[in-house]
Order: structure tokens, then sequence, then C-alpha cells
């Protein structure tokens, strides 16, 4: 039960009720009605997301972060990980591993990957002792994960690996074209590398089939009932970014404040110098940026500033994992996407697990980077540089990274005479069209634009939601 975990993880805290209450900043009773089992949170919910970077924070403030791995069965200590560790400890469904853990029962996404990925190596010719031995695991751990006992999702490198092998072994043997009719990925998919292993990755480990068509349905109707507010009542841009924080010397931030500080001084400086172009990346957690209201709107205002006045952003997002995540780097983007100034992409090479790294750019004119070992919010470090020759150097990085990157989202934006549709659904606002290699979703009226949307797995999902709306509109027909 999602109580008797909670009280296994606030035991290993050594938390109270009541400390984990003003932690997270909510009535002590909200916390005690979870724990007597008469509340549980939803998952994905804001309830949720609170409780679950509560947990993060306390365990990283107490040094508790490697017990904390330990009861989650996590191999890597990096917050995201961590997130999706807390998400299906907490709600696996019920039962226990052969282990004897807690709530890690087989459930029917793990079944799933361990069935897929058994299907794969059969393909390929792989048992689990030469498997285990390209991958660096033992032959047991390469069993249990096809008998669906245990699943990599917590690990993202290993999957990495996996997929890696088996792309591999099954190009060698020239298998391709049947690694395509099992999948259903493209052929041309699979001979294109980057794009193959992340299409594979994807098609296994598919662990939020059950709420995909939630997400999905989610972000279809943000798109369909958007309308521009440039009106919503933001802080002054010129308050926010005021003189005495673009005059500032220092160079050096620290903690969640430190980058908050940074950030508001690189976008008031990138607006005071009109500049044209933004470039961001972040492989940490975005908590400082979404958890403190007033923070958030203060963020917004400039950025809404800057694309108003003509900056054009491009983002790399580090959206490589789970859908949830891609989706949500959408939404909390979407009324910047629809200015048609945003050009999103993400990394086709694996992340760092032992640090975190952010590079925000604004080409000419200053930067803020950081490289921090993961897990230790506050104890990182942010370098604010204004130096014309150090920001090119960052600048030329993230051109270089850029080029490593793929398409995510393009928008095309106008007033509909070159923003055509034909597809396969029509809601009131907006239509969707499936291609092989992408979706699009297009907005019918006012703000006219278009979706293109090129990631795999959010392909796949964008699919399987029409697939099941199509049999459920099927299915009233024939009553």
């Amino acid at each position: 039960m999602f109580a008797d975990r909670l009280k296994r993880i606030m035991e290993l805290l050594e938390v109270s009720s009541s400390e984990l209450a003003e932690y997270i900043g909510c009535d002590k009773s909200n916390i005690s009605r979870i724990v007597s089992g008469a509340r549980v949170p939803s998952r994905g919910g804001a309830a949720w997301r609170r409780l679950s970077a509560g947990i993060l924070s306390i365990a990283g403030e107490k040094g508790r972060v490697p017990a904390l791995c330990e009861e989650l069965e996590c191999a890597s200590a990096e917050n995201d990980a961590l997130k999706e560790a807390l998400d299906c400890y907490f709600y696996a469904d019920s039962g226990t591993d052969p282990d004897g853990g807690i709530g890690r029962g087989r459930s029917a996404s793990f079944r799933m990957f361990g069935e897929k990925l058994d299907i794969v190596m059969t393909l390929a010719g792989l048992s689990n002792v030469r498997l285990g031995r390209q991958v660096n695991l033992d032959a047991s751990y390469i069993s249990r994960f096809r008998s669906g006992q245990r699943t990599p999702r917590s690990n993202p490198r290993v999957v990495d690996s996996i997929c890696a092998v088996l792309l591999t072994r099954i190009r060698a043997q020239n298998r391709i074209p049947e690694l395509s009719e099992t999948t259903g990925i493209s052929a041309a998919v699979l001979e294109d590398r980057p794009r193959a292993r992340d299409a594979l990755r994807n098609w296994l480990c598919d662990f939020t089939a059950n709420d995909s068509g939630e997400i999905i349905g989610q972000l279809i109707n943000d798109i369909d009932g958007f309308q521009f507010r440039m009106d919503v009542a933001l802080p002054p841009a010129g308050e926010v970014a005021g003189a005495a924080l673009q005059e500032e010397a220092r160079s050096i931030y620290s903690g969640r404040k430190g980058i908050q500080e940074a950030v508001l001084r690189l976008l008031g400086s990138a607006l005071a110098a009109k500049a044209p172009e933004l470039l961001l990346y972040s492989d940490e957690s975005m908590d400082w940026m979404i958890q403190e209201p007033e923070f958030s709107a203060r963020w917004a205002s400039l950025m809404q500033a800057a694309v108003l006045s003509g900056t054009s952003i491009k983002i790399i997002h580090n959206v490589d994992r789970d859908l949830r995540e891609m989706v949500e780097a959408v939404r909390s983007w979407l009324p910047l996407y629809m200015s048609g100034r945003i050009e999103s992409y993400y990394c086709s090479r694996p992340r760092d697990r032992r640090f975190t790294h952010t590079l925000f750019v604004c080409p000419g004119c200053a930067c803020v980077e950081a490289a921090n070992v993961n897990g230790h919010p506050e104890s990182r470090m942010y370098r604010f540089h204004g130096d014309p020759d150090i920001v090119k150097l960052y600048e030329n990085q993230f051109t270089a990274l850029l080029e490593e990157s793929l398409p995510y989202v393009r928008v095309d934006s106008g007033d509909g005479t070159h923003v055509p549709w034909s597809g396969d659904v029509r809601l009131a606002h907006t239509g969707i069209r499936i291609s092989e290699s992408a979706v699009t979703v297009t907005r019918l009226d006012e703000p006219r634009c278009a979706f293109v949307i090129m990631h795999p797995s959010m392909r796949s999902a964008f699919a399987a939601y029409l697939e099941t709306k199509t049999d459920e509109a099927a299915g009233r027909n024939m009553q």
C-alpha cells in the first residue's frame, strides 16, 4: 500500500509527519491522512510531485541518498532517475518480488519489457550469458529482466547498452527487416544509428503504456483549447531585471537561489541588448524553475518579454527517457511554442549520470554554465560570464551539442494559407495527422499554427491514442 511505503521511506529518512509537512509546505493533516491510508495522491498530480520532491530534498540534506537508492533499487543517484524510481516504488502493483522487496511486483509493464526483450534476444541469437558479458551484467540479471522479475527502468544506461548490443548483432546478421516487422519500427529508422537506438529503447521501455493515453490527451486538449493570453498578470519585466541586477559584478552563484538569480540576470541582459537569440540546455532537475510560483512568474515575464521583442530560442530538451517528461516539456512551454520562435531538439548522446550540466547562452552578450556532482542541489555552483571571448567558447560548445541532437518539435505558424491540414482526426480547433516519421497537430483557427513532433516515442504514443479513440468510437457505433 501507498501508506506503508511512505512510512518506510519516512523511517529511512528519519523524518516525522510534521517535519515532512513543513518541508513541502502543507498542513500536517494532509500527511497524516496519507500515512493513515485515508488518502492516496494521484499519480502525476501536484500533491505527488510535491511529496516526491520533498523526499528527494530531505534525502539529499540528510545524506540519505545512498540508502534511498538501495531501498528503491535505483542504480543512479541522479534526481531524474530517483524520481522515476520513487514513482515506480509508490505506484507499483501490489505484491513482492522474489527478494521480498516492498511493492516491487511484476507489474504489466515489467512483464511487457521482459517479453519484448526475450523476443529481440531470440531474434539476435543472444543468450543471457553472451548479452550479460557485453553489457557488464551477470547473466542472472538478464534472466530476471526476461522473466519480468526486474526492470532497468531506473537505470537508462543499462537500456542504452542493451539496445546498442542488440542492434549491432541484428545488423551483422542482416535481420533488420525482421526486427522492423517485430517492433513496428520502420526499417529506415532502424538503419539510422542514432534514431534506431532511441526507437528500440522506446519500444522496449514503454513503461507508461497504461497512462500514455491520458498524457497525450492532456496535450491535445491544451493545444485544442489554447488562447493567447499576453495579459496574464505577470510582474513587469523591467522590475524583474532591474538595474541593480544587471550591474552585478559577481561571477559565482550557488544553490537554488543562485541559479534563479543568475538566470534572471542573463534574461535581463538579453532583453536589454535586444538579443536575437538564446541557447538553452540543462540536464539537471527543473525544480528551481517550477516549484516556486513567485520565481516562475518572474521567469515567465522575462521570457515573454524577450519573445515579444523578437528573440528566438533554441532549446535542447532533456526528454530522452519518459513520455510524461516529454509531454510536460511541450505543455510547460506551450505559449512560447505558439509564438513560433522556439526551435527544440533532444540530444541523442547518453547523459552523464555522475554530473549535471547547465549551459544557457545569449550569444555576444553573456552566459550561465555549470557542471555539478549529481544529488547535491544546495552545493551546486553556477558561473556567469560576460567576457565576449568566453561567451563565444560556450556558444561553440552548445553548437557542438546541437550537432548531436535531433529535432523534437517544429512549429509552423502563419495566417493559415501555408499551414494546410489533411489528416486522421479533427477536434474542435485542431487536426491531427500521423506520418511514418512524425505527428502533426494543427490549429485550424486562431492562433493558426502546426506542431510537428518528431520524437519516435511521441509519434508512437499519439498513434496508440488515436487508435484507442477510433476503437472506442467504433464500439459506440456498434451499440
